[in-house]
């Protein structure tokens, strides 16, 4: 399970996804003031853009989208900690001495996200790698979460 800052940046990706537009993050690096002032040029004139097209405040539209997104997450959180078959099968890998931590991997549908249950070895020092273990299917709409185990190509 991830902090606020998680959450948003989720929330804020599936969004920006729904809406066709592409958000970088960068974090921990100092940039001059010109190329910051370059970048919020540039967003301003998206924003400007998308207003014209879409004929709405975009920014504050956008913003809103993301406050409903981060509440359905806080939903989906909520849900993949209580389901007493998530924390058995949880356990079950706890008990191998392995540790296990969940990821928000995707959003199907407007209320169906998809989180993935990771395992490694209890030895913090460890090189060994996350092993996806089962995903959680999530979907808000029916109250309904269930598992899969992953396929190949997850």
């Amino acid at each position: 399970m991830g902090s606020e800052h998680y959450i948003y940046h989720k929330a804020q990706k599936f969004v920006a996804d729904k809406w066709n537009i592409e958000v970088l993050r960068v974090a921990g690096i100092s940039v001059e003031k010109n190329l910051a002032d370059s970048v919020s040029a540039e967003n301003t004139k998206l924003w400007t853009e998308l207003d014209k097209t879409l004929k709405l405040d975009s920014k504050k539209r956008f913003q809103e989208e993301i406050g409903i997104e981060i509440r359905q997450i806080v939903k989906a959180e909520k849900a993949l900690k209580s389901n007493k078959e998530v924390r058995r099968l949880r356990r079950r890998i706890d008990n191998r001495k392995v540790k296990t931590f969940s990821e928000l991997e995707s959003k199907r549908n407007e209320w169906t996200y998809v989180y993935a249950i990771y395992s490694n070895l209890k030895n913090i020092y460890t090189d060994n790698p996350w092993i996806k273990e089962f995903d959680v299917i999530i979907d808000l709409e029916n109250g309904t979460t269930d598992t899969e185990k992953p396929t190949a190509n997850n």
